[in-house]
């Protein structure tokens, strides 16, 4: 499994979670077409209410709590109409991660840097008030 430097991220505390054996579980939500699944060593559940492939109808509800080491949310939160039902979903993504999980949140900026960043600021409350820590990019 490659590190975080290649990406250039680093931890604002030590990581106290130590890598998963076997296969890293990943729940895809978003999914549309199950990009992670020609990875071999993730095993990956994707879920999308309009996939692109076959369609997978497994319930968020039924997902057993700490069964998953990544989540992606990928485009997903800013189709949820209101800040409740975003904060509900990042929630239950809490729920669903094992200790040291990874959660992954991708929106659309199209505006010029620093446009949003009042926003991003609540993010980051919203999501630490959830128990999430948070990456840097270097």
């Amino acid at each position: 499994m490659r590190k975080l430097e290649h990406l250039g991220l680093t931890l604002d505390s030590p990581f106290s979670c130590s890598p998963p054996e076997g296969k890293i579980r990943v729940l895809d939500v978003g999914s549309c077409y199950n990009p992670f699944a020609v990875f071999p060593e993730f095993e990956v559940t994707a879920f999308d209410l309009y996939p692109a492939h076959e369609p997978h109808h497994t319930p968020l509800t039924s997902l057993p709590a700490s069964s998953f080491e990544v989540i992606i949310m990928s485009l997903v939160l800013e189709y949820l109409p209101s800040p409740v039902q975003r904060r509900d979903c990042c929630e239950r993504a809490w729920r669903l991660l094992t200790p040291g999980g990874l959660l992954a949140i991708v929106t659309p900026d199209s505006k010029h840097i620093g446009a949003n960043s009042h926003i991003y600021q609540l993010w980051r409350v919203t999501l630490a008030s959830l128990g999430f820590g948070r990456f840097n990019k270097l």
